[in-house]
């Protein structure tokens, strides 16, 4: 995938590049994890992966050092849902444009906008 470097995240020309664990890409530092969702809060990202590690859909391994490093990976049990993910990713891809026009058609039939 080809990078640039944007604020200390790694911007790449594919979209959603495989979200919460890179779709099995491998372990994934906290910070790429972060970088390769668009918009998501640190808060939110924390909290989504401690479910994740509850639910027994990843594991996170630190290592020590300046920063401390963490990486987070699939557990066989996660690795389980790509198929899933990614059907379901590309539905969405798939459908965005219709489902951008019926949201307009929406709010302006609701709210007269």
């Amino acid at each position: 995938m080809a990078c640039i470097q944007a604020g200390g995240c790694a911007v790449g020309d594919e979209a959603g590049d495989g979200g919460p664990v890179g779709a099995g890409r491998g372990p994934l530092r906290y910070t790429d994890l972060q970088c390769s969702i668009p918009g998501i809060s640190q808060r939110m990202l924390t909290h989504t992966l401690r479910q994740l590690r509850r639910d027994g859909l990843v594991t996170s391994t630190a290592y020590p050092g300046v920063p401390p490093r963490v990486e987070y990976a699939l557990t066989g049990l996660g690795a389980t849902l790509l198929d899933a993910v990614t059907a379901l990713i590309d539905w969405a891809g798939t459908h965005h444009d219709e489902i951008t026009r019926n949201r307009t058609h929406y709010d302006k039939e609701v709210h007269g906008s």
